[in-house]
This record gives structure tokens, C-alpha cells and sequence, in this order.
């Protein structure tokens, strides 16, 4: 591994920190407002959907992770989102999600 390899996956910047706390609070604000109350039922569908691979194509893997498992434990506070459906694994739903989209953004192999 290059010296630029190891700074790209260990060195975070401060405005990338601060990209993803402010979508964290995107994530976890966005799973109030319904996406359509005709797909998925009572409001089970929101715009979390949407903030997914928005998340995973600006941010970097390691920090896509981070910030969707902080708005996951945001929402499972809240009680919004998969976490009452399925407990401890709705904290792994959205981040697995957006863990895979931002490897398959920035990545080519």
C-alpha cells in the first residue's frame, strides 16, 4: 500500500468530518417525512431511502459507515425507521446499505 493509499483510508479532513455529521442529522431528520403512504403502508417507506445513496456516493466507505450507524442509532432513539421491526439488525440495514453503495461508487475492481 502507497503512502497515499494509507493517507486516503486513515486521514479524514475537517470538512469531511463535517459532511458527515451534518448528513447523519440529514439521515436521522429525514425519516420523519413520509415518502408516499400508498407504498410500504403506515409511513414505512421515508426519505432515509433516498438519503442512502446520497451518502454513499459522497462520502468515503469508512465515513458512509459512520455516519449512517450515528443516524441509525439517531432513529432507533427515536423510535422511527426498521429498528422497531427488526431491533438490533436496523442498525445494520441502512449501514451494510451504505457501506456497499460507497465501495461501489469509489471503487472499480
Amino acid at each position: 500500500m502507497t503512502l497515499e493509499q494509507e493517507r486516503y483510508w486513515t486521514r479524514f479532513r475537517t470538512s469531511e468530518l463535517t459532511l458527515a455529521a451534518t448528513l447523519a442529522a440529514v439521515y436521522i431528520v429525514s425519516t420523519f417525512f413520509p415518502l408516499t403512504p400508498f407504498i410500504g403502508g403506515a409511513s414505512f417507506i421515508t426519505f432515509e431511502i433516498i438519503m442512502l445513496p446520497v451518502i454513499a456516493a459522497i462520502l468515503r466507505p469508512l465515513l458512509a459507515a459512520a455516519t449512517t450507524l450515528v443516524g441509525s442509532l439517531g432513529m432507533a432513539l427515536a423510535g422511527t425507521s426498521f429498528y422497531p421491526i427488526f431491533g438490533p439488525f436496523g442498525l445494520l440495514i441502512p449501514t451494510i446499505a451504505a457501506t456497499t453503495g460507497s465501495v461501489a461508487f469509489h471503487y472499480r475492481w
